[in-house]
């Protein structure tokens, strides 16, 4: 399913940049999952940028540190690549993810980016930034750093088939992945 700039299809996601591909495991491109069912390719299927991306507002305390994670899909020999990157921004970070390897099957590379909350609210996107034909993202969440919870319910908000957004898991954990 493409979804345009602007859609909040994906519960709790915006659509930014441009848009993006929501996929499940049995597309007939030979990509996968990280975990579960469903995942995104920020490319929607176009050769090249502009590249997709989401963004989600999140309850933080301001002065906490919080670990955005999440994982980077590829497969170079069939799709295009590499390098495959994502650009994260949270909070006071931003910083480009890269994975400059040939794979010759789905791939996925976790990364991770630690970022300090300036206000109650802090915003997290991820967007594509190079690639040709695939950029998988999937599995992304924050948590905070040291103990403290975030301020949220203990729920989780999952979309249809199966992909979990940033939402409060429990006092440690916010969470978008494939289920």
């Amino acid at each position: 399913m493409v979804l345009p700039v602007g859609s909040m299809s994906i519960t709790g996601w915006t659509v930014i940049n441009d848009q993006l591909a929501w996929i499940d495991i049995g597309n007939p491109w030979g990509l996968t999952a990280q975990d579960g069912d469903r995942f995104l390719d920020l490319t929607a299927y176009p050769t090249g940028a502009p590249f997709g991306g989401v963004s989600q507002t999140i309850t933080t305390v301001a002065g906490q540190q919080y670990m955005l994670s999440f994982y980077l899909g590829t497969y170079t020999a069939r799709w295009g690549g590499p390098p495959v990157s994502i650009s994260a921004a949270a909070g006071n970070a931003s910083q480009t993810f890269t994975v400059s390897t040939t794979s010759i099957a789905s791939t996925w590379t976790p990364f991770s980016m630690l970022f300090t909350a300036t206000s109650p609210n802090t915003a997290v996107s991820l967007t594509g930034s190079a690639g040709l034909r695939y950029i998988g993202l999937d599995n992304v969440s924050v948590e905070s750093v040291g103990g403290s919870p975030i301020p949220e319910p203990g729920t989780y908000l999952m979309v249809a088939g199966g992909l979990m957004l940033l939402a409060a898991r429990g006092r440690h954990r916010r969470g978008c992945s494939g289920s």
